[in-house]
């Protein structure tokens, strides 16, 4: 086991996840200031004793865009290496390698054609009107996680997923113990481990889209596009189709879920930010939303493994190292971003991370959380202008999704 200096704060500290944002980025600060790419100590890895930590933005992109040598596949995608069966059953695209990335992302890409996302335009926004006026009619005081964030983006993954609506709770319990089982209130049972209610959340989403795929044929829905072969006759597999939604149900839905809840505190933060974007949503939208993507950047990190000898911005790299890129910290780098930790709805340009970078694995949904999180707040300062956050948020026990439980709100 090779010998590092150890580095603090130590990132597997649970502590460290528990900390306020404004002291979790200070950290940050010091510790991208001290490397940027710097050792961290896992007492539970006995094989390696750690793994590096990259905490800027140059060494992310050069991690993200060289999967040559920085692999998805080889351990996953979380820092504690998932076992082999889970990767074997569920393993999708973010725990893939070239050439079998590339093949199954072009043939899904088509799905996410600026034209197919343009025919969601309107359904997304009868699902926000009529989640908002629901959550209207249970008085002037809910929960907007519950009411509006948590199943917005989700009933749009599920409607063009085809399935059916009697099962978009369902859906929601299994998606949150999949993603979420860092946080033990959403496990699926009591005294499960974190790697069984993954396995189970997955288990039990791949178990409603083979219900779906035995059904009638879909039609007029991105899953009846992903079913077509392509051009060259080539098609998708039902197994891939399941690892798939897997990957659609947890990103398509996350991103958009998370960071709205972080939007709103961002802006009940900066009040006059908000009045701005109110009166010229058709000039701010764009930027806002990317400015509250970079500042909330809800998934934290991602994991890739050394599969040669190499180096991350001059810091020598072992094959078989563990070497994790932290989104947060790289989107506060202020060798990229200006006054980084200040929220500006105007700021141009914005090359955040919060997709990835842009390589391989960027994330192919990235299109469709910006229109789902541009449809939402527009229509949230539509019928709520004076949304008012009440008390504090509740948030996800996880160094993985910077997530928000609960996040309760009032309006007159």
């Amino acid at each position: 086991m090779p010998s590092h200096p150890p580095i603090k704060p130590n990132l597997m500290d649970p502590a460290f996840w528990s900390l306020a944002r404004t002291e979790r980025h200070a950290h940050f600060d010091a510790l991208r200031a001290a490397g940027p790419i710097v050792w961290q100590e896992d007492p539970e890895d006995t094989k390696r004793g750690g793994f590096w930590a990259v905490l800027n933005h140059a060494g992310c992109m050069q991690v993200e865009k060289t999967p040559d040598v920085f692999s998805s596949r080889a351990g996953g995608v979380r820092i504690a290496d998932m076992p082999v069966e889970f990767l074997d059953r569920f393993a999708n695209m973010i725990h893939m390698d070239p050439p079998e990335h590339t093949r199954l992302r072009r043939l899904t890409a088509r799905a996410f054609a600026p034209a197919a996302l343009r025919n969601l335009d309107d359904g997304m926004l009868e699902t926000a009107n009529t989640l908002i006026d629901k959550a209207l009619r249970s008085g002037g005081f809910f929960d907007i996680v519950e009411h509006v964030a948590a199943p917005f983006p989700l009933h749009v993954i599920c409607q063009i997923m085809s399935v059916p609506q009697d099962r978009f709770a369902e859906v929601l319990k299994l998606t949150n113990a999949f993603l979420g089982a860092e946080d033990p209130e959403l496990r699926l049972a009591p005294g499960q481990s974190i790697q069984e209610s993954r396995h189970a959340g997955a288990a039990g989403l791949t178990e409603i889209l083979d219900e779906i795929l035995d059904g009638d044929a879909p039609v007029g829905s991105m899953l009846e596009t992903l079913l077509q072969p392509d051009d060259e006759g080539n098609r998708l597999t039902r197994d891939e189709l399941r690892r798939y939604f897997l990957l659609l149900i947890a990103a398509g839905t996350e991103a958009a879920r998370q960071t709205l809840g972080h939007g709103l505190l961002l802006l009940a933060a900066h009040p006059e930010q908000a009045g701005a974007w109110r009166t010229d949503p058709d000039e701010l939208t764009k930027t806002a939303v990317e400015e509250i993507l970079r500042m909330a950047t809800t998934t934290i990190h991602m994991r890739r493994t050394a599969i040669c000898d190499t180096d991350v911005q001059g810091t020598p790299i072992t094959t078989d190292d563990k070497v994790v890129i932290y989104y947060q910290a790289a989107n506060r780098d202020p060798d990229v971003f200006a006054d980084p930790h200040k929220f500006d709805i105007r700021r141009r340009p914005n090359p955040h991370l919060a997709f990835g970078a842009q390589g391989p694995h960027y994330c192919l949904g990235a299109a469709l959380a910006r229109r789902e999180l541009s449809i939402v707040f527009q229509t949230l300062f539509r019928k709520v202008p004076d949304l008012k956050i009440v008390g504090a948020p509740e948030y996800m026990a996880s160094d993985f999704i910077d997530g928000i439980k609960s996040l309760n709100v009032e309006v007159s």
